[in-house]
């Protein structure tokens, strides 16, 4: 099942939005240092349970100012993890051209092994190595949904199965048809299932229930700011009540973008997200 394109650019822009406390960058060659003691690690890893790969961003960033830093000077950001047998192959994070959200490098890498762990090594300009090992955790699975699903109604139940976790877990909705896609993220309690409310879903998307883990310090580094998703996905598609008002060619005629963005508009808690996305503009539905 495939994301259209508004959808795929919506995503990338969630995946990266915690590596976002710079708008601008800086070249590497500005700097009077880029030694990884003097720098700031950010990365965001999401490891699917039903995926052979995980999504890997990176960036580094100064100290004294959040800002990110473009490689100029031959600097890499490279990652692999724990196999079966050794390591996993070196990749090498190459740079997000694609929106060019402050420097940030991304990448996949083969999934490690249970128990195991990701390296990221940040090489400087005079191939001094710096590595962070990032462990990798679990999440339950989805117990009440399987892929091809079809959900109905405004709200649809989540399950999943009981597991002790140590981090925060969070369900993450995506949608994407004609006329408007988007985001749903609602921070939840480990009680076994969550009652979702998705009256603008319709469309293909995804049920993504995820557990994140953020570490903080990262040895050899001035800082870190790490963050480790696990996510048990499912791929479903949705009919709701509200995706009535919307027919394939004809938003403007049914409902006009400032009627859906007033009619999306809800109370959000800290950590949750709720965005459309009409024509590649993105709008924040949160009050």
């Amino acid at each position: 099942m495939k994301y259209t394109k508004a959808i795929i650019i919506l995503i990338i822009v969630i995946v990266y939005s915690s590596l976002m406390s710079a708008c601008a960058a800086v070249h590497s060659d500005e700097l009077k240092t880029t030694l990884a003691e003097d720098l700031e690690i950010h990365a965001t890893l999401y490891e699917y349970t039903d995926d052979d790969e995980t999504e890997i961003a990176a960036q580094m960033q100064t100290e004294d100012s959040d800002v990110g830093i473009e490689f100029t000077q031959g600097e890499t950001l490279t990652v692999n993890a724990d196999a079966e047998e050794g390591l996993a192959g070196v990749v090498y994070l190459s740079n997000l051209e694609i929106l060019n959200l402050a420097q940030d490098y991304e990448g996949e890498v083969d999934r490690t092994i249970e128990g195991g762990n990701y390296y990221i090594t940040y090489t400087d300009k005079d191939d001094n190595e710096t590595t962070a090992t990032i462990p990798s955790f679990s999440v339950p699975e989805i117990t009440n949904m399987e892929n091809g699903d079809v959900l109905s109604g405004d709200e649809f139940d989540v399950e999943w199965e009981d597991a002790e976790i140590t981090g925060t877990l969070s369900l993450r909705v995506s949608y994407s048809g004609s006329g408007y896609s988007g985001i749903k993220t609602r921070s939840i309690d480990n009680t076994g299932s969550y009652s979702f409310d998705c009256d603008t879903c319709r469309g293909s998307g995804t049920v993504n229930l995820m557990h994140l883990r953020s570490i903080n310090y990262m040895e050899g580094f001035a800082e870190a700011s790490i963050s480790m998703y696990n996510v048990s996905r499912r791929y479903v598609s949705f009919t709701t009540g509200q995706a009535s008002l919307v027919q394939a060619d004809a938003l403007e005629e049914v409902l006009s973008v400032d009627e859906l963005v007033q009619q999306c508009q809800t109370e959000c808690r800290e950590g949750d997200e709720d965005i459309i996305i009409v024509d590649d503009v993105t709008y924040d539905c949160c009050m």
